[in-house]
């Protein structure tokens, strides 16, 4: 029994640590919308409130790590997919590499507040940012959503269908590249509704145990 309310409470973790996070950044440095302003302009701000943004970056960056246990242990529960498995670790990955940056890297650059440091960050917001955390991040969380929705098709069908809307919303933010400036709204909102899905989800998990739902592998 104990085992069982630590894995409830290890996957609502993370949507909570997520949540958090974004809470604490779009409160004081107008994230996502600082994405984006001018690199100059970043870096002011965030060196004009990096100890009440750091908090927040931490947060996201430390749910980003342990979606990937998250996933594993969801995917043990729900599914035998290898590949699923493997778009969960996918998934974390590519969103703590991006997020990686505001901790590690933008607190020098902040500091320097120079040419070389602003040519240094667009060069990371590029590939870590939009590179990696955006387009592959989105892309592996996406479709995780979408794998672990087909998985919950059998035994919840409104959690099932909502599953599917989340992960096109979130995958819909790659758009946003190509100038469709809603598609980061419409990302935005996915995510915030995706939070509340993960927790529904470890409560649905909680609540049905894995050898008791049709399709699930009984271990011996």
């Amino acid at each position: 029994m104990k085992s069982k309310f630590a894995s409830t409470a290890l996957i609502i973790a993370v949507p909570v640590l997520f949540a958090v996070g974004f809470t604490i950044l779009g409160s004081t440095f107008d994230y996502p919308e600082v994405l984006r302003k001018p690199s100059v302009e970043v870096l002011a701000e965030f060196q004009a409130k990096k100890a009440q943004i750091l908090p927040g970056w931490w947060l996201m960056f430390i749910a980003a790590l342990m979606f990937a246990p998250v996933s594993s242990l969801i995917n043990s529960k729900l599914t035998t997919s290898q590949v699923t498995l493997t778009v969960g670790i996918a998934a974390a990955i590519t969103q703590a590499l991006g997020l990686s940056r505001w901790i590690f890297a933008v607190p020098v650059l902040a500091a320097k507040s120079d040419p070389s440091a602003v040519l240094i960050f667009d060069v990371l917001h590029q590939l870590l940012g939009v590179g990696i955390g955006e387009w592959a991040g989105y892309f592996f969380t996406s479709i995780w959503t979408a794998l672990i929705a087909n998985a919950l098709s059998t035994r919840s069908k409104p959690l099932a269908r909502s599953g599917y809307f989340i992960a096109i919303g979130i995958a819909f933010g790659l758009a946003e590249t190509f100038g469709i400036s809603i598609a980061g709204s419409i990302n935005a909102i996915a995510y915030s509704v995706w939070i509340l899905w993960m927790i529904i989800v470890a409560v649905h998990i909680h609540r049905y145990q894995p050898d008791n739902l049709p399709g699930a592998k009984i271990s011996k």
